[in-house]
């Protein structure tokens, strides 16, 4: 199989989402089903999902969704760049840093940089999208 034929082929496992920020551009996403995979078909195939920009504490940046998922594979570590869903607010949260967190359910993580995320602002939009 040649390299073009390799790259072209999708993975089950691994699926590629991108957070559009109206006004500033995207960041490429990719969700990682072993690290909860419930959440994750509930959260891909409701997409797109948008909402208004929320803070917390300059850790995540995180909108809101109406998805009822219930605690998964949780972890209380995140990285820059890092995904998780929140399960007691319903939230997609997209981490600023490193930090420790109340647990949520891990979903991926940044293939692209996450500067545009640092020009965001409180109210504005974001849709997470296929």
């Amino acid at each position: 199989m040649g390299s073009n034929e390799k790259n072209d082929l999708k993975s089950v496992s691994r699926l590629n989402v991108l957070l559009d920020m109206r006004g500033l551009g995207t960041i490429e996403y990719e969700l990682v089903r072993h690290l909860a995979p419930f959440t994750i078909n509930r959260v891909f195939n409701a997409l797109p999902i948008s909402d208004t920009v929320h803070f917390y504490d300059n850790k995540f940046v995180y909108i809101q969704t109406k998805l009822q998922v219930g605690a998964e594979k949780p972890r209380t570590s995140f990285k820059p760049g890092d995904l998780a869903f929140l399960t007691n607010s319903s939230s997609i949260c997209f981490f600023l840093q490193e930090c420790s967190v109340t647990p949520m359910n891990p979903m991926g993580m940044a293939k692209s940089s996450i500067n545009l995320l640092s020009g965001i602002k409180v109210g504005s939009i974001m849709t997470l999208k296929k």
